[in-house]
């Protein structure tokens, strides 16, 4: 596989970084910020990728071995992968969420209609939604401080939504 210089204009930064980049990120498919917010077990398969094999095959068996975790990608003429994001919304129980989310630092976000809004960002990205209180009755003896640091487990919420870009992922609600 090769980069058409000519179609492009790029700069010999550029062309180095390129150079010495993954494959999705050399042949500009994806920014160096969106491969690192991508889990450990999609950037292994998306690594895999092998310019020596015949292009279309290689993009079938990485979008099937990615739909295999959950996760899909689209591939263009040139059959690069692009585009990789979760499938579909995880089919995960409350227990789920919070065994593997239960322990991320949630920090205040603001205050609407009796109701505290918490946001917390994993290290791959995936952001934690959640609040508490609803109506006056239920936050009368809530105390939120705009620094504080809280958890899903010391939030104990009603609902929760876990989104990665923008897609969720994962969520409950129990109101």
């Amino acid at each position: 596989m090769y980069v058409n210089i000519y179609q492009q204009d790029f700069t010999k930064e550029k062309l180095m970084y390129m150079s010495t980049s993954r494959n999705l990120i050399k042949f500009n498919k994806m920014t160096s910020q969106e491969y690192e917010l991508l889990p450990d077990p999609v950037k292994n398969i998306v690594d895999s990728w092998d310019e020596d094999m015949e292009l279309y095959t290689e993009a079938k068996r990485i979008r099937r071995e990615l739909e295999d975790i959950g996760w899909t990608c689209e591939y263009g003429l040139d059959g690069m992968p692009y585009d990789v994001k979760p499938k579909k919304k995880l089919e995960m129980t409350k227990e789920q969420i919070l065994d593997k989310y239960g322990e991320v630092v949630l920090k205040f976000t603001n205050y609407f209609k009796y109701e505290f809004y918490f946001l917390g960002v994993t290290e791959n990205g995936t952001q934690i939604f959640t609040s508490i209180g609803g109506t006056s009755c239920s936050i009368y003896n809530i105390d939120v401080s705009s620094d504080a640091k809280e958890t899903l487990l010391s939030l104990e919420p009603e609902w929760v939504s876990i989104t990665f870009k923008g897609k969720e992922l994962a969520s409950y609600d129990e109101r």
